[in-house]
């Protein structure tokens, strides 16, 4: 009886182990699926591009001290280069956060 019920639980051990590593595997195919982003992000003549955008997403500049310099939401209904002016900003380092469906980013810039 005590055999059985050990075999029984090492079964369930070993059923949930495997399970556990094969989900563990599917979330980081889909993480790599998210990265690099889909659509490519530069600065070229003091404008910061985004190209090609296919859906919306919220786009925030932040300095060196961490302060938002600048900040909108951008609605795409089909994919489009989008540019955002920077010749404005005082030189220094930048992050760009860009947060939509398909997943967040940042990125940094010396503007």
């Amino acid at each position: 009886m005590y055999e059985t019920l050990f075999l029984v639980l090492i079964f369930i051990a070993l059923f949930g182990a495997f399970f556990s590593v094969v989900y563990a595997e599917k979330l980081n195919k889909d993480e790599d699926k998210k990265s690099p982003p889909y659509f490519k992000v530069y600065v070229e003549d003091g404008i910061l591009y985004l190209n090609p955008l296919r859906t919306s997403v919220s786009v925030q500049i932040i300095n060196e001290w961490n302060e938002i310099v600048h900040e909108e939401f951008i609605p795409v209904d089909q994919p489009q280069l989008y540019m955002i002016p920077v010749d404005h900003l005082p030189c220094g380092s930048y992050t760009v956060l860009i947060v939509g469906e398909q997943g967040n980013y940042q990125f940094d810039f010396y503007f």
